[in-house]
């Protein structure tokens, strides 16, 4: 009882520090900063040209430890994940995509993965996690999981046929072919 006290006593806290610091940071995957953010940054930004933004970017878990730990006063995340004692409200949908290099044969199933390497971003990212949940869902584990940092990086190793990967389709509309 006294810790959810003490909690929410920070939680007050660093929400009043926070009204009086309005350039607190804001985190964000790198997915929603690439693709969804610059369109509202933009327009915000010619509302209220002397608000300065700071935005850091990580993976779900990794926001979501820094927003607990009052790091950042806000994330944009993705499910699944546990908010517990945090609120959440829905900002975007995405539709995800596995993608896999052209020599590739069709995929029809988790089954097609079977040893082939995964290319994603550290543990931690639920787009990472959807795809691990469903190849676990048919026994198929990764021959190997290759860690990344960007999407650019993950597309280029797709491409020269390192392995497949999951990712936001409005991630693959906003690279070199889908301006």
């Amino acid at each position: 009882m006294k810790s959810a006290y003490a909690e929410r006593l920070l939680r007050l806290s660093s929400e009043a520090e926070a009204a009086l610091r309005p350039g607190a940071p804001r985190g964000t995957l790198e997915s929603t900063a690439a693709a969804r953010l610059p369109p509202l940054l933009s327009t915000y930004h010619e509302r209220y040209p002397d608000v300065q933004i700071e935005l850091v970017t990580g993976e779900s878990t990794a926001l979501l430890h820094r927003v607990r730990s009052f790091d950042v006063e806000a994330a944009f995340i993705s499910e699944p994940f546990c908010a517990e004692g945090l609120e959440a409200q829905e900002a975007f949908t995405e539709e995800l995509a596995l993608r896999a290099p052209k020599t590739m044969a069709p995929i029809k199933g988790a089954r097609d993965l079977r040893n082939r390497t995964v290319i994603a971003f550290a543990t931690g990212c639920s787009y990472r996690r959807i795809l691990e949940d469903w190849l676990s869902m048919s026994k198929v584990v990764p021959e190997r999981v290759l860690e990344l940092a960007s999407y650019h990086a993950i597309v280029a190793c797709v491409a020269a046929g390192s392995g497949v990967a999951i990712m936001p389709r409005s991630v693959l509309a906003r690279g070199p072919r889908g301006k």
